[in-house]
């Protein structure tokens, strides 16, 4: 009886196909991170902390006038196409400065900027019968005591 090819063994490919899988995988995760190093992480803007500041004051002043209640707010009447702006009467009597802004976020060569002029009772109408039609956002600033005020609101105008 022959020996020898009773003790000859096949040898298995399953180690090299292990060994493939892991180069495979290696090589895949370092194509991977030299791609995402090489990606271009700037911020949107280069005084990104500058307007993250602004922008943190502008909810301070959101909170301010939510503070405030209904005695400031805004009010669309759709049939006489006017825009109601009431302000606390005490801020008035402070010597209130102010603005309203008109942003139309469609088209912004319609936008309209105006300055704030309640009465006694802090109270004031504004006209809007020649804006066009469409989705606009109102938007009063205000200051008075030394503390900034924002009100903000959407308007559809038919």
């Amino acid at each position: 009886m022959n020996t020898t090819a009773l003790t000859s063994t096949k040898r298995s490919g399953w180690p090299y196909a292990i060994a493939g899988y892991f180069a495979l995988a290696i090589t895949g995760i370092a194509i991977f991170i030299t791609w995402a190093v090489k990606q271009n992480m700037d911020l949107v803007r280069t005084d990104y902390y500058e307007q993250e500041i602004l922008f943190q004051q502008h909810l301070d002043a959101v909170g301010r006038t939510r503070a405030l209640g209904t005695s400031a707010a805004l009010q669309f009447d759709g049939t006489l196409r006017a825009l109601r702006i009431q302000v606390p009467a005490a801020h008035v009597a402070s010597s209130l400065a102010g603005t309203l802004h008109l942003y139309r976020p469609s088209d912004a060569r319609l936008d309209r900027r105006s300055e704030l002029a309640p009465g006694a009772t802090g109270e004031q109408w504004v006209s809007l019968s020649d804006l066009a039609s469409g989705l606009w956002k109102a938007r009063v600033e205000w200051s008075a005591n030394g503390e900034r005020y924002v009100l903000e609101q959407q308007l559809f105008v038919e």
